[in-house]
């Protein structure tokens, strides 16, 4: 009777022990996405900051090249370009999935570590101008989604599988 005692008890703390260790796996595995996906939304909003300085470094006006000429969302990214052209923009469902290639036949920016592989992570970017002239200022919205949704900026957050980062680019030297 003692020996089926102390097996039953030990039997339920083995239990309550395993039941830690998956719902920490859980919160781990939860937390690594979550700073994925922050990582790559920050990636997408230096991406837009890159092709703007590379127009200044280029002579040209900040905003003036591989960028959409009015705000879109929606918008995919890759190295060089914002949205390759415009109608790439502004369709429904439009996200960028994200790969680990080299290349990708879609033009996708794309991670080169991993052999071309689709990851769960989906990004899109939001691009809204304001201002004009010399005050023209662009606002961009790097949003990275793991679920099955697309949230909105407003429903972003971390119960939600979703990462977004803002920022808001000037113009800067042009004469």
């Amino acid at each position: 009777m003692e020996v089926l005692v102390s097996m039953f008890l030990i039997s339920v703390g083995l239990m309550a022990v395993v039941s830690l260790f998956s719902s920490n796996l859980v919160r781990v595995i939860n937390s690594r996405n979550q700073t994925i996906a922050g990582l790559l939304a920050q990636e997408g909003a230096e991406l837009v900051r890159n092709i703007r300085d590379n127009n200044v470094a280029a002579g040209l006006g900040s905003f003036d090249v591989n960028l959409p000429s009015e705000s879109k969302t929606d918008c995919i990214i890759d190295m060089g370009n914002v949205v390759m052209n415009d109608d790439r923009c502004d369709r429904s469902l439009i996200q960028e999935k994200l790969y680990y290639s080299p290349l990708s036949s879609k033009n996708y920016y794309i991670h080169s570590s991993a052999g071309g592989k689709e990851t769960k992570f989906k990004r899109k970017i939001d691009i809204a101008y304001s201002g004009t002239g010399d005050a023209r200022a662009m606002t961009v919205t790097s949003i990275v989604a793991w679920g099955e949704t697309f949230p909105s900026v407003s429903d972003c957050n971390f119960a939600n599988r979703c990462a977004y980062v803002e920022t808001t680019l000037t113009k800067w030297k042009e004469n």
